[in-house]
C-alpha cells in the first residue's frame, strides 16, 4: 500500500498489507500473550509504560510529521493531537493496575470475594479524523490490563499508528501483545478480527453507520464505540458574540471540517444574526490556507477526491448571495474555501446531515422555546455548545436541551475525546475507558 503526502504528493514509502494467511499467526501470538499473562509469568506494566513515554517523546517529532503528511492534518493540530496523546499514556501510568482479586464480605456461614481475569484479545480500530485519540482511549488502558490488542488503522492514517506500535513493542512489550493488521477497510481480512470466536472487546472509533453495523452484527460482543458526530452550537442575545463566532468558525474548519465532534450547526438570535454572520466570515479570512507542514497553517487539503466532489456539488449552481450562500464555497488551488450558509428551505438538507466537510449552517430563531425545539431536533444530540451570559438562560438551557454534553462559553469549541457510547446504552455514556473495562468479574462464595 503506497502512503504519499497528502498535500505534495510525494511518497512517504510503502507498507504491506496484511494477507489472510498472515492472520492466525498474528491472533496465535495474541493468544499466547494472554496464556503467559494468566500464568503470571510476565512484569508489571506500570514500569514499561513509563519506558513507552520516554520513547514516544524522543520520536515525538516523527509521529506528527508523518501524522500531518499523511491525513493532511496542519501540524499546530497534530502537535496537539500528541500532547493528548501523551496526557493519555501518562494519566494510565499513574495508578497501579487493578487487584485481580477484592474481597467482598463475611456472613455467619460463608465468606465471599471477586476474582477477575482479563479479557482474551481487545481489537481496535482507528480513525482517520483523530487517529491518535482513537487509539490513545483503548490502547493504553489494555496494555495496563495485560490484555492483548491488536490494531487495525484507518488506511488513510496508518504510518503514525504502526510508528506507535513498532515503539510500543521495543520498549518491552511482547509483540503478542500488541499488534497490526494493515489493510484497507473493505478487504476480507478484517472478517476474524471482529468474530466471537476470535475478540473478546472491541473498540472502533468512527461514523455512526460503522458502529451500528458492528453492534448488528455481534450484539453480545463487549465494545465501545465512538460516534464521531457533527455539533451544534446556540448563541443567545445575552452571549458574548464576538467570543462565539470566534471559536465556531475555528471549530468547523477543524482540520479542513474533518474533526469529530466539529460545531456543523448555529442557532442564533434573530436580533445577533448579521453582526455573527460577519464576525465568523472575518474570522475564516483571517486563516491561513497552505501547506499542513507550515506552523502558521490552518487548513489544508480534504482526505480525498471524493471528499473535493462533494464539497464543490454542495455550492454547484448556487453562486449567488440570494441563494443563502454568506461565505466562501469551492475549490481554491486545490483547497476548499469554507463554506456558510443561512438556513432556508433550500438548505434545509443540509441542516440534516452529518458531514465531515467544512461547512457551517446558521438559522435565526426569535425565542427560546424555537432555539430549543430546533436544537433537540437536530440529527445529533450528542454535543451542544451554549453561548450566553445569563444565568436564567443557563439554567433554561441546561435543563431542557437534550444533549448529553453541554458546553458553555468555550473559547475552543473543539471535541474532547476520551468518553464513548457504550453499547446497549440508549445514550452516550461519558466516561473515561479504564483498565477496569478489559476485565471480566467472577464471584466466589465459600462455606465454612
Amino acid at each position: 500500500m503506497k502512503i504519499e503526502n497528502l498535500f505534495t504528493g510525494e511518497s512517504l514509502g510503502e507498507i504491506g498489507e496484511t494477507q489472510a494467511g498472515e492472520v492466525a499467526g498474528i491472533f496465535k501470538r495474541a493468544q499466547n500473550f494472554a496464556s503467559l499473562h494468566r500464568r503470571g509469568e510476565d512484569v508489571q506494566p506500570i514500569e514499561v509504560l513509563a519506558r513507552v513515554g520516554h520513547a514516544l517523546d524522543a520520536a515525538s517529532a516523527e509521529i506528527i510529521d508523518l501524522l500531518s503528511a499523511e491525513t493532511g492534518m496542519p501540524a499546530k493540530l497534530a502537535s496537539e493531537s500528541f500532547r493528548k496523546f501523551m496526557f493519555s499514556l501518562r494519566r494510565a501510568s499513574s495508578s497501579e493496575p487493578t487487584q485481580l482479586m477484592e474481597h467482598a464480605g463475611e456472613g455467619g456461614t460463608a465468606y465471599s470475594f471477586t476474582r477477575k481475569f482479563p479479557l482474551g484479545i481487545a481489537a481496535a480500530f482507528t480513525s482517520f479524523s483523530d487517529p491518535l485519540g482513537s487509539l490513545s482511549r483503548s490502547l493504553f488502558p489494555a496494555l495496563k490490563a495485560r490484555v492483548p490488542m491488536i490494531i487495525k488503522p484507518s488506511s488513510l492514517a496508518a504510518l503514525p499508528i504502526l510508528r506507535i506500535v513498532k515503539i510500543v513493542q521495543e520498549s518491552g512489550f511482547s509483540d503478542g501483545e500488541v499488534q497490526a493488521i494493515v489493510t484497507r477497510h473493505a478487504s476480507n481480512v478484517l472478517e476474524p478480527i471482529v468474530h466471537e470466536d476470535h475478540v473478546s472487546y472491541l473498540s472502533c472509533s468512527g461514523s455512526q453507520n460503522t458502529c451500528l453495523g458492528f453492534q448488528e452484527r455481534h450484539p453480545l460482543l463487549p465494545k465501545t464505540f465512538e460516534l464521531y458526530s457533527c455539533s451544534t452550537a446556540v448563541v443567545m442575545r445575552s452571549a458574548d458574540v464576538d467570543l462565539a463566532a470566534s471559536a465556531i468558525a475555528r471549530s468547523f474548519t477543524r482540520f479542513q471540517g474533518q474533526a469529530p465532534g466539529r460545531i456543523q450547526r448555529v442557532l442564533i438570535d434573530a436580533g445577533s444574526f448579521d453582526y455573527l454572520a460577519n464576525r465568523i466570515a472575518e474570522e475564516l479570512t483571517n486563516m491561513v490556507s497552505g501547506d499542513p507542514s507550515n506552523s502558521a497553517t490552518d487548513f489544508s487539503k480534504l482526505r480525498d477526491r471524493a471528499s473535493q466532489d462533494e464539497f464543490v456539488s454542495i455550492t454547484h449552481g448556487n453562486t449567488s448571495s440570494a441563494s443563502g450562500i454568506m461565505y466562501g464555497g469551492g475549490i481554491r488551488d486545490g483547497i476548499p474555501v469554507p463554506l456558510v450558509l443561512e438556513h432556508s428551505e433550500r438548505w434545509s438538507h443540509m441542516w440534516e446531515r452529518d458531514l465531515m466537510l467544512p461547512f457551517l449552517v446558521i438559522k435565526r430563531f426569535s425565542s427560546d422555546e424555537e432555539a430549543i425545539a430546533a436544537a433537540n431536533s437536530s440529527p445529533s444530540t450528542w454535543t451542544c455548545f451554549v453561548y450566553t451570559d445569563d444565568l436564567n438562560d443557563l439554567n433554561l438551557l441546561t435543563s431542557r436541551l437534550d444533549s448529553s454534553r453541554i458546553v458553555v462559553n468555550s473559547q475552543d469549541a473543539q471535541w474532547e475525546g476520551g468518553k464513548v457510547f457504550f453499547s446497549g446504552y440508549p445514550s452516550a455514556s461519558f466516561r473515561w475507558i479504564t483498565e477496569s473495562g478489559f476485565f471480566a468479574e467472577k464471584e466466589v462464595k465459600v462455606s465454612r
